[in-house]
Formats: structure tokens, C-alpha cells, sequence
């Protein structure tokens, strides 16, 4: 008996202590700096980031509080790795991934050119990218491949809208007219595309083309038309040429392992359930923001938005062919690297197209090779 009284006493014990880790855990409040590279107008900041802390905040009565830093104040665009490592911040959203060269191989995927699209399609199928079981390469899926790897912790944030070629009022009325054309790509997948469109390819952060269109160094841009308005390109561009999607900005929200691993799970399962509806949020903003954008360029600055169907056929056929070419580009040139590119790509155009998404023409056989 007095065993069996030592043993119930030592459980008795354990369980009190267990309690105590327990409620301290729950009571405890975390502190923590969310950042964005992008200004307070950016899609990615008002629709989500913004939203994303407000929620969190009242959803957990107060025990995460966050300190905003936004336009790069804390940590510049594309440094977002380094700077969560080093704990300058603890969050990053946007976590601009592409701009992170050759970190992400995987996740440019979301770049390549696909038609009719649009921000809602692409978060669908980007929150199933990320959360497929598919193996890419010796087992792991694309989530352990691009983010556990590197000791984060990350949730999908709505790509933008599509991208489109714009210009400052150069028109592509005939092949010669894009030869070493200075236009701004932004990833790997839209340089790839530049070149085989003919124009001479320019690598830059958004947040570095204003000044570029401003000393002359580029005439041109790959960018989705609402981000326009964060960066005042409204102002400068003439010439926008629509009906051909040249992919989707993909961004993670992320923190690292460690960062995680703090929290306890009540305060994890909201936060990974805001993050998700949030996700879907921000993508209907990017929506939203589009038409006062295209509106406010035709009617002020006399912007010209052209289908790609209205152009000469010779200048459409390089368009189209630079669209296939640029996927088998990324493809063969990130396999030589060691990706699982292929198998990546196959899953992304899977994806895509069970949401709407059209590939350029020749993909389809291309992947089932």
C-alpha cells in the first residue's frame, strides 16, 4: 500500500507540474515584429498583413501583439531569410521568395505564363501546392523541400494577379520593335521570358523601378497591374498589354522553426487558420484593387490597355512561343541544377488547370514526356 501511495503521490505531482507548464504556457504573450518590404499600400500589406495581425490579435485575446514595420523600414525586400534568422524580425509577410535568387528554386514554378487567371485561381491552387503529399525528389514534397529545408514555418499568401508586359508608351507593332527592348523581370521564370521574347532582360525588385523608369534604364516592366498604385507607376506607364498571363507573384507568410516552436498549440491552430482564411482574403483585395487602378490610368493618364489578339500575328506568335519557351527554359535549366523541376512543374500545371488556368499550347505534351 505504501507503494502504491508513493506512486499515486508522484503522479499527483507530475500532474500538478504539468498544469502549471501548461497554464504558464497558455498565459504567456508573445511580442513580436511583422515586416513587409512593400509600402502600407501594397496589396500585401493592407489585404493581408495588416488584417492578418488585427485577427491574430483579438483571436487570442491579446497574447501575441505585433509591431508593424512596412516599405522595408526594418528589413528590404528579398532579405526576408536573413533577416528572420538573425532576429531582426519574427515575421515576414510578404516573405518575397523569388526575389530571393536561386534560394527557392521551386516556387518560381508559380511564375510561368498560364491564361485565364486570375489572383483567386492562383492562391486555390498555390495553397494546394503547398499542402500536397506528392514527392518531388527522394520523398519530400514541395513544402519540405523549399521550407522545412530551411527551418521555417510558412503559409500561403494569395499571388498577385497576373502579370503583363507595360511600357511607358513603346508599342511592339511589329518583331523588330522588341529587339533589346530594356524591359524589368522581377523572377527567374520572367527573365527566362524576356530573352525569348527578344527584349533585353533588366533584373530588379519592384521597389527599384521607379528610379530605373526615371533615368532611362528601362521603358518597360513584367508587373501586375494593382501593384501599381503602391509603387506610383499609375504615373508613368502608357502602354499595357493584356489577355496573356505571365504567372502569378507567389509570397509565403513565414516564420522560422524556432519562432514556431514557442507557441503553444491553441495559439498555433489559430494562427495557421487565419493564415489560410486570410490567404483566401487577400486574394479577392488583389481583385478588388484592380479595376480603380486600370481606371484611374485610362481616364488621368490616358493609358492604352491592348489584348494580345489586337497585335500583328508575327509579334503574337513570338509572344505565344517565348510562353512555351520560357517553361521549358525554367525546366531544363533548374533540373541541371539538381530540382525536381519537371515533376514540380507537372504538379503546378495539374494544379492550375483544375482551377481554370489554360497552359500555353505544347505544355501539356511537353510535361508527359
Amino acid at each position: 500500500m505504501r507503494g502504491i501511495s508513493k506512486i499515486s503521490l508522484f503522479l499527483w505531482i507530475l500532474a500538478i507540474f504539468a498544469f502549471l507548464l501548461t497554464s504558464s504556457a497558455y498565459a504567456q504573450e508573445f511580442k513580436l515584429r511583422i515586416s513587409a518590404g512593400t509600402g502600407d499600400k501594397h496589396g500585401w500589406v493592407a489585404g493581408h498583413m495588416m488584417p492578418f495581425a488585427d485577427k491574430i490579435e483579438k483571436r487570442t485575446n491579446g497574447r501575441v501583439k505585433f509591431t508593424r514595420f512596412v516599405a522595408g523600414e526594418l528589413c528590404k525586400a528579398g532579405q526576408e531569410l536573413e533577416c528572420l534568422r538573425g532576429g531582426s524580425i519574427d515575421v515576414a509577410a510578404p516573405f518575397l521568395a523569388p526575389y530571393h535568387a536561386g534560394v527557392f528554386p521551386l516556387t518560381d514554378v508559380v511564375m510561368l505564363p498560364v491564361m485565364n487567371t486570375t489572383a483567386i485561381e492562383a492562391e486555390r491552387a498555390f495553397a494546394k501546392l503547398m499542402a500536397s503529399k506528392v514527392p518531388l525528389k527522394d520523398g519530400k514534397t514541395f513544402y519540405q523541400l523549399e521550407i522545412e529545408s530551411r527551418s521555417m514555418v510558412a503559409w500561403p499568401l494569395s499571388p498577385s494577379q497576373p502579370y503583363h508586359i507595360s511600357t511607358l508608351g513603346k508599342r511592339f507593332k511589329k518583331v523588330s520593335d522588341i529587339k533589346g527592348t530594356p524591359l524589368r523581370g522581377g523572377s527567374r521564370a520572367h527573365l527566362v521570358y524576356l530573352k525569348a521574347f527578344g527584349a533585353n532582360p533588366v533584373y530588379m525588385v519592384g521597389m527599384d523601378a521607379y528610379d530605373a523608369f526615371s533615368r532611362g534604364s528601362i521603358v518597360g516592366i513584367i508587373y501586375s497591374v494593382p501593384d501599381w498604385k503602391s509603387y506610383g507607376f499609375q504615373e508613368l506607364i502608357r502602354y499595357t498589354i493584356t489577355g496573356m498571363g505571365l504567372g502569378h507573384f507567389p509570397s509565403y507568410i513565414a516564420v522560422t522553426k524556432k519562432t514556431w516552436d514557442k507557441f503553444p498549440p491553441d495559439i498555433q491552430k489559430i494562427w495557421t487558420e487565419t493564415a489560410m482564411e486570410q490567404s483566401k482574403e487577400s486574394a479577392k483585395y488583389w481583385i478588388f484593387l484592380t479595376d480603380p487602378v486600370v481606371k484611374e490610368a485610362k481616364e488621368k493618364y490616358k493609358a492604352v490597355f491592348e489584348d494580345v489578339s489586337k497585335l500583328d500575328p508575327a509579334v503574337q506568335k513570338v509572344m505565344y512561343a517565348a510562353a512555351v519557351e520560357t517553361w521549358k527554359t525554367w525546366v531544363e535549366e533548374e533540373s541541371k541544377k539538381g530540382y525536381p523541376a519537371k515533376a514540380t512543374a507537372r504538379l503546378w500545371a495539374q494544379l492550375i488547370q483544375g482551377e481554370g488556368g489554360v497552359l500555353p499550347a505544347g505544355i501539356k505534351e511537353y510535361l508527359a514526356k
